[in-house]
């Protein structure tokens, strides 16, 4: 399980990073919620430069209407 959470904190300290298109992310079903919102299974699509699209699960926070920026992180 380690290596996950490695792989995923190399991932974010790329330079490259960018906002995902709410476009390119389809909520499942719903994981669980607390006082800043819930948290949904997702699917996130995109495309190769081959033209091959990829579809990678992911989590996806929704935080509730209202809820302040620092409830973001």
């Amino acid at each position: 399980m380690e290596q996950v959470y490695d792989y995923v904190r190399a991932e974010n300290m790329k330079k490259d990073m960018k906002i995902l298109s709410r476009d390119s992310i389809e909520l499942l079903d719903q994981l669980g919620s607390g006082n800043f919102g819930s948290v949904h299974r997702g699917k996130y699509k995109y495309w190769l430069k081959n033209k091959t699209m990829k579809e990678v699960l992911v989590a996806v926070k929704v935080l509730k209407a209202g809820d302040s920026p620092s409830a973001e992180v």
